[in-house]
């Protein structure tokens, strides 16, 4: 079993969809899960796409406010997909809620978005968890995973082994 274990594969997040959200709101949600994934020791530093953080953000209210001048307070869901892309795995997920307020909806979605920070607790248990789910296959699956590069090898499908043994975290860790 390992333990103190750190993990070099690393997680990439995809681009935020702009079909609920302006552009300005879509980086600003990739920029903060980024910040994230790098805090939490998972980022990625290739275009890696074993490991992939999928948001998607759902508007779930606009309302006006009844001040002067008047403002519009936006509630929207982050939901978060951590996957296993090779395996089409769901290994962890997440629905964050935020609340923004401004004198336009889109300004308001998008300090909802802002009021979301890279430590977010909720963020980090879904990339810690994700992470031990990740060393978890590695630990059961090693047998089969050494087969599948093995036959690949055998077959002389080079660029299939290697992907396979590339997709493999790389880990420091001591042994119990």
């Amino acid at each position: 079993l390992l333990t103190n274990v750190v993990v070099a594969q690393s997680i990439r997040v995809m681009p935020v969809s702009t079909e609920n959200i302006n552009d300005n709101a879509a980086e600003m949600l990739y920029s903060r899960l980024n910040q994230a994934v790098s805090l939490n020791g998972m980022a990625s530093t290739d275009n890696s796409n074993k490991f992939l953080l999928i948001p998607s953000v759902t508007i779930t209210s606009i309302e006006q406010t009844t001040t002067t001048p008047i403002q519009y307070l936006a509630e929207i869901e982050i939901s978060l997909f951590l996957v296993d892309n090779s395996r089409k795995l769901l290994i962890s997920q997440e629905i964050i809620t935020r609340k923004g307020i401004a004198d336009d909806e889109k300004k308001a979605v998008l300090e909802a978005i802002k009021s979301l920070k890279g430590r977010d607790p909720k963020l980090k248990k879904l990339i810690v968890n994700g992470k031990n789910e990740i060393i978890e296959y590695y630990n059961t699956e090693c047998e089969k995973v050494i087969e599948t590069i093995a036959t690949y090898i055998e077959m002389e499908m080079y660029d299939e082994a290697l992907n396979e043994l590339n997709a493999i975290p790389q880990i420091d860790a001591e042994l119990d």
